[in-house]
């Protein structure tokens, strides 16, 4: 659902309650060059209360690809010959930034904790899109 849709037909919006990204621990920490991400939850009612079908989450999750980087392996974003870390700081994404990834990538795996579910993936430095330049929540 687009934030368009979501102002156009109010009742489609995600409820107050809703958590794009529970906080839940994924349980490991990427190492070398790679990068943990937290991908987007889908919403699973609306604020008027309809329920979306299993296939819509499940497509929401796996195709809108928009994440959050949790925890950066020790070389990401570095030179693989020297080990120096690639541009400036600015030039780096960082923890907590929001990114896109391309699709299905890396390995994923699911953790539920207080009645939240969340999708983890750890993918390859290189396999970042874009870093977002706005808050998707």
């Amino acid at each position: 659902m687009t934030a368009d849709t979501a102002v156009r037909l109010p009742w489609l919006a995600p409820p107050p309650e809703y958590e794009p990204f529970p906080d839940i621990d994924p349980g490991e920490k990427p190492v070398l060059y790679r990068v943990l991400v937290q991908m987007k939850s889908p919403v699973r009612k609306t604020k008027g209360g309809v329920l979306t079908a299993d296939e819509t989450q499940t497509h929401d999750m796996y195709q809108e690809r928009l994440g959050k980087i949790i925890a950066l392996g020790p070389l990401a974003f570095c030179s693989r010959d020297t080990g120096q870390p690639w541009g400036g700081d600015d030039a780096r994404p960082k923890v907590g930034q929001f990114v896109r990834i391309q699709g299905a990538l890396g390995r994923s795996w699911k953790m539920n904790h207080a009645g939240h579910e969340a999708l983890f993936t750890v993918l390859d430095d290189l396999d970042l899109q874009t870093v977002l330049t706005y808050d998707p929540t």
